[in-house]
């Protein structure tokens, strides 16, 4: 969970590492790199703490049953 909260927090600095993204500048606009990195470190945060609660277990059996 901190390190989706620390993605969102250092999006320019990360932005400023990696360059822009041609992916997310083509699809989601001018300005898609930072919105990429707000979206993956949303999810990822968002990811753990269903995780936390067990709540990303039983979302995971419901939607695939015993394959995992």
């Amino acid at each position: 969970m901190y390190a989706g909260f620390l993605i969102v927090k250092y999006r320019e600095a990360l932005y400023s590492f990696t360059g822009p993204n041609a992916w997310a500048e083509r699809w989601l606009g001018s300005g898609g790199t930072y919105n990429l990195y707000v979206l993956i470190g949303s999810t990822l945060a968002f990811g753990a703490i269903l995780y936390f609660f067990g709540v990303l277990e039983g979302l995971t059996n419901a939607v695939f049953g015993r394959l995992f």
